[in-house]
């Protein structure tokens, strides 16, 4: 519970931050809010499967979504995702991956150009990924037995565009597509992999969200 407040503080700070900076430009500042519908995720490993994301929130609750203030062209904005994708192929023979984790925080600056109800953005940014992990199969001493591996790769850039379309008044429509290129390899964790499992696996995930959105002028 400590950790839970803890961090629901830490975001209150940086959205009230992001309120405030707003504020200190004036009325051409908006405030973007932005919830996915749906989000399909593709990754580069041949044996971690494409598909629909069914994680909603991270492991302290916090939902899939994206909060940002435009001023004329430019954006800033920050982003959390989260998604659990797994194996293809079973059974799983010793040094392979069984799933990979995104748990994520990212931050997003770009710009941003609209015509009438129409507005495309280009963002590049930072992810920290939580507990970004690739989970192993690295040992079992029987059949129906099984010691996991654990790889990390906490930090990574991040290129994504936004289409945008006002349906009615504030609310709008949005079409995201990320990308979260991994410029290194899983490190492998000492504490749960053996001396002889090296680093490897470098997975790319691309991202295409549907969501719904709402700006707000301040």
């Amino acid at each position: 519970m400590k950790y839970i407040r803890v961090n629901l503080l830490k975001w209150t700070k940086v959205v009230t931050l992001l309120i405030i900076v707003s504020y200190s430009y004036g009325q051409n500042t908006k405030l973007f809010i932005e919830l996915p519908v749906l989000s399909y995720d593709i990754n580069s490993h041949p044996n971690l499967k494409d598909g629909l994301n069914s994680y909603y929130f991270n492991k302290i609750y916090i939902p899939n979504l994206r909060i940002g203030i435009n001023r004329k062209l430019l954006y800033i904005g920050i982003e959390t995702y989260s998604n659990v994708i797994h194996n293809l192929d079973y059974p799983i023979s010793l040094g392979d991956i069984i799933w990979s984790s995104i748990d994520s925080y990212s931050l997003l600056i770009g710009l941003e150009k609209e015509i009438e109800k129409i507005s495309a953005r280009l963002n590049v940014g930072l992810t920290y990924n939580d507990s970004s992990l690739g989970v192993y199969r690295s040992s079992s001493i029987h059949d129906w037995e099984l010691k996991l591996c654990y790889g990390f790769n906490p930090i990574g850039p991040l290129i994504s565009t936004n289409l945008k379309y006002e349906v009615f008044k504030k609310f709008n429509l949005r079409l995201n597509v990320r990308l979260n290129p991994m410029l290194r390899s899983f490190q492998r964790s000492r504490y749960s992999c053996p001396l002889d499992f090296l680093d490897h696996d470098r997975i790319h995930y691309m991202i295409a969200q549907l969501a719904i959105g709402y700006d707000i002028n301040l």
